[in-house]
Parts: C-alpha cells; structure tokens; sequence
C-alpha cells in the first residue's frame, strides 16, 4: 500500500524502508487518516481547503520540510504570501537568556 509519506519520501514497495513501514501498520493507518480528515473532511465546518493548506504550507515551510511544503503549495492560492510569511518568522530555536 503506497501512502502520502511512501510517495513523497520515494518510498518503493519491497524496499527496506517499506519493509519497517509495514511493521507498525497503526502508524501508517493513523498518519493517512490524519491527512485524509485534515484535508478531505466530510465536515469541514467554518475552516477552508485553502486555509488548510495555507496553515500546512507554513508550518512545512517552518520546519525545512521542503517535499511536504511543495506537495501543499501545489494547490494554495497565495502560496507566495504564506512562504513569506514563514521566511520573515522562521527562527532557528530558543534565544536569549534563561536562567537556571
């Protein structure tokens, strides 16, 4: 079974990375239904298609996730506007003084 991770990491049935994929099938049932309910819901209430994507394009952005950034942005209408927004607020970890 080809899934959102298998295909965006190049993932290929009867590899080795597909072979330890496929010991934890509750993991890779959940992180599919995520998506599917986070994107496809059949309720999706007052938040839309593009406000999804808008929100998992910056949080990607965020984190360097470049395959996961690019496969959302494919459909987000003000792609630029939100990878800007990640450029200007990305920080690389905590800063400043904390004391013990």
């Amino acid at each position: 079974m080809t899934d959102l991770i298998d295909s965006l990491l190049g993932i290929t049935p009867g590899s080795p990375l597909a072979a330890l994929r496929a010991q934890r099938p509750a993991a890779r049932t959940h992180t599919e239904e995520s998506h599917r309910v986070l994107f496809a819901p059949e309720m999706p209430g007052d938040v839309s298609l593009q406000e999804r994507l808008a929100i998992a394009v910056y949080v990607a952005a965020l984190h360097g996730a470049a395959a996961l950034q690019a496969h959302y942005a494919t459909e987000l209408t003000l792609r630029d506007a939100v990878l800007a927004a990640a450029a200007q607020t990305r920080a690389t970890g905590p800063s400043g003084h904390f004391p013990a």
